[in-house]
């Protein structure tokens, strides 16, 4: 596989004619300094005298010593310590499932008393669920009564606090009014 050819697109740039500007020449003027090769005045050499730095000694530091302390040999018996083995974690396999060996293949009931059992929870089960259905059409059912009192009670409010101070928004009542 060769790569596909990949070429930029040709843009012309116009031509930009910049003016030629003629700049005057500017010499700069070097300094000139008045000649000293008279040989009737002599200048005397300047003479610089550095300061003396003065010496500072530093005072020396007291040497410190640890006393000597000669302590008493201690004879510690020699004893072994116990031989620590070394750890043998159980690291659990994963694989299919084995049967285990409690169960035989060959059940102790019979299959019809198995599926009557198997019968018998699922009525159970069928009945549970229909409960749980009722009560929750139930609960359904309060949840909307209850919403449907907060609604009339918003109402009956709306219409006591009209006539108060503050109006509906504001609403000023005296304690033990009881809303």
């Amino acid at each position: 596989p060769s790569m596909p050819a990949f070429s930029l697109p040709k843009v012309d740039m116009p031509k930009l004619d910049v003016p030629k500007v003629d700049v005057p020449d500017f010499k700069v003027p070097t300094p000139s300094a008045p000649s000293t090769t008279s040989t009737t005045t002599s200048t005397p050499a300047a003479v610089i005298k550095t300061p003396e730095i003065p010496s500072f000694d530093t005072p020396k530091m007291p040497a410190f010593s640890m006393p000597k302390v000669d302590l008493p040999k201690v004879d510690v018996p020699s004893s072994s310590s116990p031989k620590v083995d070394s750890y043998d974690l159980d690291v659990p396999k994963f694989g299919a499932p084995v049967s285990s060996s409690s169960e035989s293949s060959e059940p102790s009931e019979s299959q019809e008393v198995r599926d009557e059992r198997a019968a018998e929870k699922n009525v159970a089960f069928k009945e549970a669920q229909a409960a749980a259905k009722e009560a929750e059409k139930a609960a359904t059912a309060a949840a909307n009564k209850a919403k449907e009192a907060k609604r009339a009670f918003k109402d009956a409010k709306g219409e006591a606090c009209a006539t108060r101070p503050g109006g509906k928004v504001l609403c000023v009542r005296g304690f033990g009014v009881g809303y």
